[in-house]
């Protein structure tokens, strides 16, 4: 076995961060460290701030860890706080992780903490983000996940996170997408981290995966209506993903007319996914005004993706002025692509105002 032994200025014993002053490693065959054991300066068996005084490890032939096991001082299995003694692997050709079990004391899945035994990971992109998930129980059958994340500060006390709630609970379907999502503060009650009026949503997905449906919740996961005006905001997609789609509904999924004066936003794109046009409509589809006073607009852009003209129309389709007498904004750019004025111009074709910018 060999040892690494932490020393301090003094060239004394000293504990490193994990709890421990001597590291002691065994190797396999082909070099790869089949157990560490942590120890104290005498060199008596101690666990490591995880809780475990061995850890040992199994290799494919790639050197991917595929088993990974864990035993206290008395060389017995030891439970992890999640509920598992062992993890075993398995690995892609790129060497990215695509299956996770948690294995018992015996070596056979377990059930842990989050509610599942053993998760699959499917890849959908170049990087290791864009993933797809599923979670299975010990019998290898499909199973939903809850997680539930708290967070603390250095003092060990609940902190808001840079996304402003302290907690979150999630629920996954079997598919690996979230499909609840709950917000907590630092006093541990519920709270909406955009400041809106609801801190839980569930949240629907269509056959590609997209999301199609957000509902909103209230601390005891009823029906509520978001600062917006409506329980319910659908969503659809054209054909390049693009949302094409915002309806707004009440509980029971009836149109309703949200703060802005519609119930329905209907958007179109060009090909490089810029909005191009944007409408409104009533709960029975038909067109109606915006509370600025238009029903509908399109933009046109620089080659360089800046938008360039703005045109307002009314419900019947035609060209209309809005609130502050104008009917077209149009952004100048100089030959550097920096933007030197807007003009607002009327029906007439006159200057209503100008800003240099």
């Amino acid at each position: 076995m060999s040892e690494y032994r932490y020393l301090d200025e003094n060239d004394r014993p000293v504990k490193c961060s994990a709890g421990y002053e001597i590291q002691g490693r065994i190797y396999d065959e082909k070099d790869n460290v089949a157990e560490y054991a942590y120890r104290d300066a005498s060199g008596v068996p101690i666990p490591c701030t995880s809780g475990y005084a061995y850890l040992r490890r199994e290799y494919d032939g790639s050197k991917n860890v595929v088993l990974e096991t864990y035993f206290g001082v008395d060389g017995q299995p030891f439970e992890m706080p999640k509920g598992y003694c062992g993890i075993r692997r398995e690995y892609n050709d790129s060497k990215r992780v695509t299956y996770v079990c948690y294995l018992d004391a015996d070596g056979n899945p377990i059930v842990i903490k989050d509610g599942y035994a053993s998760v699959r990971t499917e890849y959908l992109g170049n990087t290791k983000y864009e993933t797809r998930q599923a979670w299975f129980g010990a019998d290898g059958e499909p199973v939903a996940k809850v997680v539930s994340e708290r967070y603390y500060g250095a003092d060990g006390l609940p902190a808001l996170s840079k996304n402003k709630y302290a907690g979150i609970d999630r629920r996954y379907d079997d598919k690996g997408q979230v499909v609840y999502e709950k917000w907590y503060g630092v006093d541990g009650a519920p709270v909406s981290p955009t400041g809106n009026v609801f801190v839980a949503q569930e949240i629907a997905y269509d056959e590609n995966g997209r999301v199609s449906e957000y509902r909103y919740l209230d601390e005891n996961d009823r029906p509520v209506k978001c600062s917006a005006g409506y329980e319910i905001q659908g969503r659809a997609y054209d054909e390049y993903g693009n949302v094409s789609e915002f309806a707004y509904r009440d509980a029971n999924g009836n149109p309703v007319i949200c703060s802005s004066g519609y119930a329905y936003l209907y958007r179109e794109y060009d090909e490089h996914k810029h909005i191009i046009r944007q409408a409104f409509y009533d709960t029975n589809h038909a067109p109606i005004q915006h509370k600025n006073g238009y029903a509908a607009y399109t933009q046109t852009f620089t080659e360089s993706g800046k938008v360039h003209v703005i045109t307002y129309f009314d419900a019947k389709g035609e060209v209309t002025e809005i609130k502050g007498g104008y009917s077209k904004v149009e952004y100048v750019y100089n030959g550097e692509d920096v933007l030197l004025k807007v003009v607002y111009t009327n029906l007439a074709g006159e200057t209503v105002k100008e800003e240099n910018k």
